[in-house]
């Protein structure tokens, strides 16, 4: 059973997610909740899979997030990749509309997009030809606060540097984005940026995960 779930103030839907990836369980983030009652619904994925099964839920709740530190380029937060892998959850609310570059998300870089800052560094050797393959997708935690986007570029001056890699969100799948890569030059740095390809929900949690291996021997 993939899960679907969803948080209701009588008309309103300030929280809304479905579990794409297994094994990983669904997890549904809303950024801030007035005081009130609320329903939780616990429902199956667009019935793809099978529509009834066992789940485990849990809740809490906490203070609301601080507004990101990564919102530049100069602040830039490093990931610590382990084996190649690495896995970030973060919020792009609060952040500003810093990067308004030509990208596949061009209406995300418009005004009242969010954006933040990620850093990393390629292992010291790559494939057979030398480079390395890379993997990044970004999730949304919560649909009706943020549809994400996630663009990889070689440099972080002024917003600007080559773009190697790009992916926006579709009507169809307004869940993740994800960007494949290849031929990234080893002991490199580069830099991630998490934005949004749409003009509403905008900004709002996500989860980053970042994949390197060595690159196929054909991919130059």
């Amino acid at each position: 059973m993939r899960v679907a779930t969803a948080l209701r103030a009588l008309l309103e839907l300030p929280g809304c997610t479905s579990a794409l990836g297994y094994p990983e369980p669904g997890k549904l983030v809303v950024s801030s909740l007035p005081a009130g009652s609320y329903l939780l619904f616990v429902d199956t994925y667009e019935n793809r899979f099978s529509s009834v099964g066992p789940f485990t839920l849990v809740s809490t709740l906490g203070a609301v997030d601080p507004a990101p530190t990564n919102d530049t380029c100069a602040a830039a937060q490093a990931i610590t990749l382990v084996n190649g892998r690495a896995t970030v959850e973060g919020t792009t609310l609060g952040a500003a509309n810093d990067y308004v570059g030509t990208t596949c998300a061009t209406t995300g870089t418009g005004a009242g997009s969010s954006d933040i800052v990620y850093s990393f560094t390629t292992p010291a050797t790559g494939g057979v030809d030398g480079g390395l393959f890379a993997r990044l997708s970004v999730q949304t935690l919560n649909q009706a606060e943020y549809q994400p986007a996630v663009y990889v570029r070689s440099a972080c001056a002024d917003d600007a540097g080559v773009q190697v890699g790009c992916s926006a969100m579709s009507t169809a799948q307004r869940h993740y984005a994800s960007t494949f890569v290849q031929g990234l030059a080893p002991n490199t740095q580069y830099f991630a940026w998490v934005d949004s390809n749409t003009t509403t929900s905008r900004a709002g949690p996500f989860k980053m995960s970042v994949e390197l291996t060595p690159g196929q021997p054909n991919d130059t």
